[in-house]
């Protein structure tokens, strides 16, 4: 995290910290935070507390929120503080509190050479092979689809460490925080209490935090939590109130998403789908385009239960990776008693109703598994799709995942597998 000191002669010592600045005067015993920078309309404001030791009491003078770049308000925040404390050169110290934050806020992120180093390294799990570290991946699908209850799983075998249901965390874990935008501690208590009766390798759990407001507007106080409690990786439950304004436009969820990037962790998203649909090209992340295209990695979830059964069937596509190759889908049954909860991996190939979540190629490439010869329309049959979407694809990977058999009389042969 961000630790930076300053020492400008020997009575002014400037700290940035994750939220900002702290400027202390030793001199006149005075300490002024600056935290919640923003800019708007072309100026920077931000929250400033301003602290004074007197007569051995660490007394709060005032706390207010500036636009820095005012002379006016300079001015009258000069005049405010002068008639709460004499003593110190308020002048002075408005003046270097404002002109130095902007000048440091505007320098932003220095620039830095793109040569290769040593130490770099590419993107690595901290989740394998579900999320990457320090990038944010969206897990989207239906509701009631079984997303925030995978979710929970997920981030306390991140907390837990280990291995379990094909996925696997370093061994120590990790500090995760939950966002959660959706349900209350205690009814997620409960989760974890049917979680861990159902794997009892989950012996630790997430912080939670329930949220009401956007992530844009509380921001500062989530990275103030995640430098004190040294969190890697936040669970963002779920994306449209964590968005805030209106999704399907591209604000506010490019908003959201420099909000996230501030917060230095590896995320977690959970959204939904945009249409509930068989149709493969309408089952996309609901909102605006930026959500698919500001995640690095994306997964969908597609359900399959049968009604009034406690065991549920989950797929997860990988449907985009931005920082390696696409993934297998993963399958996993869960079980809820009113005791536990139990994720096991499966094929989720094996459920008809998951299948077709798989690309074309993928459907046939398993179909034509048994190295037997088909024509087109079985095949399509098979697969429940288009026979043109069928040949063209079988045309398109032709000699590199199947081949065409000649049928002696026809026009169309047969396909199997090389």
């Amino acid at each position: 995290m961000l630790a930076k000191q300053n020492k400008l002669g020997t009575d002014l010592t400037v700290d940035a910290h994750p939220e900002g600045y702290t400027f202390t005067w030793i001199q006149w015993a005075i300490i002024v935070s600056v935290d919640r920078l923003s800019e708007r309309g072309g100026s920077l404001h931000a929250e400033l507390t301003v602290r004074a030791d007197v007569r051995g009491q660490n007394l709060l003078l005032t706390q207010v929120q500036v636009n820095l770049s005012s002379l006016q308000i300079r001015k009258n925040l000069v005049k405010h503080l002068a008639d709460l404390h004499t003593g110190p050169e308020w002048n002075t110290v408005v003046e270097t509190v404002c002109v130095r934050t902007v000048a440091a806020h505007r320098q932003g992120t220095p620039a830095e050479s793109l040569e290769p180093q040593e130490m770099d390294a590419p993107a690595y799990f901290v989740c394998n092979p579900l999320l990457y570290d320090r990038h944010p991946t969206l897990l989207y699908g239906p509701g009631e689809s079984g997303k925030s209850f995978f979710a929970l799983y997920v981030a306390c075998l991140l907390a837990s460490g280990g291995i379990s249901s094909n996925l696997a965390v370093a061994p120590v874990g990790h500090n995760v925080l939950y966002l959660d935008w959706e349900m209350r501690a205690p009814e997620m208590r409960a989760r974890v209490r049917q979680l861990r009766a159902g794997h009892p390798e989950l012996t630790k759990a997430p912080l939670h935090r329930a949220m009401h407001l956007p992530l844009v507007s509380c921001s500062a106080e989530i990275r103030r939590e995640i430098h004190e409690r040294d969190i890697g990786i936040v669970i963002v439950d779920s994306l449209g109130p964590a968005t805030g304004g209106e999704i399907e436009r591209s604000s506010d969820p490019v908003a959201f998403f420099g909000a996230l990037g501030s917060l230095g962790c590896a995320s977690l998203l959970i959204g939904h789908v945009a249409k509930p649909s068989d149709e493969e090209k309408s089952r996309t992340p609901y909102g605006s385009v930026y959500y698919y295209n500001l995640a690095r990695s994306i997964w969908e979830v597609r359900l399959a239960s049968e009604p009034e059964s406690d065991q549920r069937t989950i797929a997860l596509y990988h449907r985009k990776n931005n920082l390696g190759r696409r993934l297998p889908p993963l399958g996993y049954t869960l079980t809820i008693t009113d005791v536990q909860a139990r994720f096991d991996s499966c094929d989720p190939t094996e459920e008809p109703e998951l299948a077709r979540g798989l690309s074309l190629r993928e459907r046939i490439k398993r179909f034509l598994s048994d190295h037997e010869g088909r024509t087109v329309q079985i095949i399509a049959d098979a697969v429940s799709a288009d026979p043109d979407s069928v040949r063209r694809t079988l045309n398109r990977y032709k000699g590199r995942d199947w081949v065409s058999l000649p049928v002696d009389g026809k026009r169309e042969g047969t396909w199997a597998a090389v």
